[in-house]
């Protein structure tokens, strides 16, 4: 049980829900990202459907750039000192 806080004293009170359910976070498809001459060969697993591939320069800005795959691959030669890439579904 629970201690009061003593008269004209100061405390915290803390009550833990035991009633929540956990949440699973859904796992996706895990990215390739291999050296390829100077550039770099961005792939996944090709039974993983329905994703597109996204890439940034910056992780502060909000806006990623849909690239364009080839066989389900995607290779470019970055032209900035880092590349953020990602997999999202519709």
């Amino acid at each position: 049980m629970p201690q009061q806080p003593q008269a004209g004293g100061t405390g915290t009170n803390l009550v833990i829900d035991t009633a929540c359910q956990p949440r699973v976070a859904h796992s996706g498809p895990t990215l390739t990202i291999q050296r390829s001459g100077n550039g770099v060969l961005v792939s996944w697993p090709e039974q993983i459907t329905g994703y597109r591939l996204q890439a940034k320069n910056d992780l502060s800005t909000t806006h990623w750039i849909d690239v364009e795959l080839v066989n389900g691959q995607f290779t470019e030669i970055p032209l900035a000192p880092t590349r953020w890439y990602r997999l999202i579904s519709p």
